[in-house]
């Protein structure tokens, strides 16, 4: 699928009422600003995706997508530019899995210490899988 044809069937499954897989989730938030996009990619050091710009500026600041949906960023207890930041600087014990590299964020919860990966550094936005501290 191109881009295109991806951020079309994201559209069509909001306005279709199903926003995310969670049957707990039937609204959306509201659209990202530009402001708030770009005050995350400085924070990451990184620009988003261009597919994944778009769906904060155009469709929803998270709460959209598999599982759970994308992670917001423009929410102080779950917004991902912070969440970044947290295992960035944190102190891991040797018993810790090691943090993502920089440029790779926490994306989208699928649960039970389960994420999609978005690694930024890449302009198409390359995605890993995260399963309990393995990355994939």
């Amino acid at each position: 699928m191109t881009d295109d044809e991806l951020f079309e069937a994201v559209r069509a499954r909001v306005k279709a009422g199903r926003p995310t897989d969670s049957t707990a989730t039937l609204t959306t938030p509201e659209p990202a600003s530009l402001d708030t996009v770009e005050d995350a990619e400085r924070t990451i050091g990184f620009r988003l995706p261009p597919l994944v710009r778009r769906l904060y500026l155009e469709i929803a600041d998270g709460g959209v997508g598999p599982s759970h949906g994308f992670s917001p960023l423009n929410d102080e207890e779950l917004a991902m530019a912070n969440g970044y930041l947290d295992y960035l600087n944190a102190e891991l014990a040797p018993e810790d899995p090691p943090a993502p590299p920089p440029g790779v964020l926490f994306f989208c919860d699928f649960g039970g210490i389960t994420w999609a990966l978005l690694d930024c550094r890449h302009p198409e936005g390359q995605m890993w899988w995260w399963d309990q501290g393995q990355r994939r």
